[in-house]
């Protein structure tokens, strides 16, 4: 995990008239997930050798006692991991997953509604009345916000790209337990059932909204 930590320091070289880093403003941090030791260690810097260079420190019997590795999804972290542990697997960590998910439903919503309006979303387009609610969680929407979503993407083709966008960040990841919905949720009946609705089916049963 890199972590920024204030401003870097330079120094000017006087024989090469260039600028040194004294000190870089990010640092790698290394954290024990499964047991109770918390920050193990922190290097200077956030290149795959700053990480290797903290890994090259650590004893071989614990590096080869490392089974799995959880980083963001920053290839340069993955090779410094591939390097000094070639034994441990490597997992992407949730929070990050789930940013770009919801990350993705929005640019895909920006972009289909400049492409059908030739501008950004404003006030009383149905695309932006519904983005806040595009990231929430499916079993944290009421019925009432539920109809307001499939209402606002079953208009028209640009509300069904929307709506793809959409399941596939529910869909990601799949959840083992599913979070135990807020609300009693009654029937939700559309006018004009279209492909929409028809998507949400991809949801799995125990998470979808009724």
């Amino acid at each position: 995990m890199s972590t920024a930590g204030g401003r870097p320091r330079w120094m000017l070289d006087a024989d090469t008239g260039e600028y040194l880093m004294l000190a870089d403003r990010w640092h790698t941090c290394f954290f024990d997930l499964s047991g109770d030791q918390g920050l193990l260690g922190q290097v200077e810097g956030r290149t795959a050798d700053d990480a290797a260079y903290w890994l090259a420190q650590a004893a071989p019997a614990w590096r080869d006692a490392v089974r799995v590795v959880a980083i963001d999804m920053c290839s340069i972290y993955a090779s410094a991991v591939r390097r000094m542990l070639p034994g441990a697997r490597i997992a992407v960590d949730l929070f990050h997953v789930v940013h770009l998910a919801v990350k993705m439903t929005g640019d895909v919503r920006r972009r289909v509604v400049r492409g059908k309006y030739g501008r950004r979303g404003r006030s009383g387009d149905p695309e932006y009345g519904i983005k806040n609610l595009l990231v929430r969680n499916l079993e944290h929407l009421s019925p009432a916000q539920f109809a307001k979503v499939t209402g606002a993407l079953q208009a028209d083709p640009a509300g069904q790209e929307i709506a793809a966008a959409w399941i596939g960040k529910e869909e990601t990841p799949p959840r083992a337990e599913p979070a135990r919905p807020r609300h009693r949720l009654g029937p939700v009946r559309a006018q004009r059932p279209g492909p929409a609705l028809r998507l949400l089916r991809l949801v799995r049963r125990q998470r979808r909204h009724p």
